[in-house]
């Protein structure tokens, strides 16, 4: 490990306040008011009891404000805090974290749910293991209307040391950052998350995070994550793998000791990103085509044949959307034929049963 490794004083040091035990949950919220509900219901239902949310609504114009304060007027644990303009996820977060009072800060998205046994699974494992300063695991993906699509994701690491090694070597994200639990101590020793990153600020924590600590693996699903149009992954494509590019770049300066211009490098990966990017990856057909991935995963064979249509009528070139469509319009036909000889041979043995 590196010299920016913390002692276990040191990671006491930061958190002389904190509630033993507590787990506080940070949540973001931003015209969320379809899906904040179930994201603070399934936190009243972990079986691990012990924990505060901090929702920060960023000036949201919907109901997102108004659903939470109705859980908030109920279990005294939910706590909401309004910004009087909006300021981004990056720096609503750091409002939560300098608010919270728990031992260990667990990272929840605004439209993804946290799985009962996730806090518990959690705080078992950070514990168990005293250099661990962050922990994470699988996660299902589901779609916009809460249908799980296919397996846990991602599959990467496999152990402690895999997840450790994935992001210290390798920099790359072990597990989705909604499934992430730090301890606050080594939060707060970090400065929380840098707002400079702000569309991969997720990304450069859990980089200088592994230079300080090391990085866990709770091998279980704890999350399951929403993918839905608009996410900041496919409205800010180009800018977030510019940003990571950037924060890997600045991590690995640190690692040999040399000076970094990051506003240069930005600069200079954000030209890359675009000229890097395809069709599908960067622009108004990027939407499309996830959404197709998810319905074809959820098993939406009509919608899934649609989206990969529409992509085509844009690009007919794109064999990435024609392998799909035809793949969806396979499963479709294979659907609908076992249908068909379900009821043809529901037909013959109601035949043969009234003529006996």
């Amino acid at each position: 490990m590196p010299d920016l490794e913390l002692t276990g004083k040191q990671m006491a040091g930061k958190c002389a306040n904190c509630i033993p035990g507590l787990v506080s949950v940070i949540m973001p919220a931003y015209n969320c008011e379809a899906h904040v509900g179930e994201a603070v219901a399934s936190v009243l239902a972990q079986t691990y009891q012990d924990w505060e949310l901090i929702v920060v609504d960023d000036a949201s114009t919907d109901r997102t404000a108004e659903i939470v304060q109705e859980f908030a007027n109920r279990d005294a644990r939910v706590r909401l805090l309004r910004n009087e303009r909006n300021v981004g996820g990056t720096a609503s977060r750091n409002r939560a974290v300098a608010a919270a009072r728990g031992e260990f800060a667990a990272i929840l998205d605004n439209d993804d749910v946290a799985r009962p046994e996730r806090f518990a699974l959690s705080v078992a494992a950070i514990r168990e293991r005293p250099e661990l300063g962050l922990v994470g695991g699988t996660s299902w993906a589901i779609d916009e209307e809460g249908t799980i699509a296919g397996h846990p994701h991602p599959k990467k690491p496999r152990d402690d040391a895999g997840a450790h090694r994935r992001v210290f070597e390798q920099c790359r994200m072990p597990f989705v950052h909604s499934s992430s639990m730090i301890r606050m101590s080594v939060l707060r020793q970090l400065n929380s998350y840098d707002e400079f990153f702000r569309y991969a600020s997720d990304f450069d924590l859990i980089l200088r995070v592994s230079a300080c600590s090391r990085i866990g693996f709770v091998p279980e699903p704890l999350v399951m994550i929403r993918h839905r149009a608009g996410q900041v992954s496919t409205r800010h494509t180009h800018e977030q793998m510019a940003l990571a590019r950037t924060a890997q770049a600045q991590f690995r300066a640190k690692q040999r000791g040399i000076e970094f211009d990051r506003d240069a490098e930005l600069e200079r990966q954000l030209a890359q990103a675009k000229q890097d990017l395809g069709p599908l990856e960067y622009g108004p057909l990027r939407e499309h085509y996830e959404a197709g991935k998810m319905c074809l995963a959820g098993g939406k064979l009509e919608k899934a044949r649609w989206q990969f249509a529409y992509i085509l009528r844009q690009l007919p070139w794109s064999g990435k959307a024609r392998a799909r469509w035809l793949y969806a319009t396979v499963l479709l036909v294979k659907q609908r034929l076992a249908s068909w000889l379900n009821v043809l041979t529901s037909g013959i043995a109601r035949c043969d049963e009234g003529q006996q």
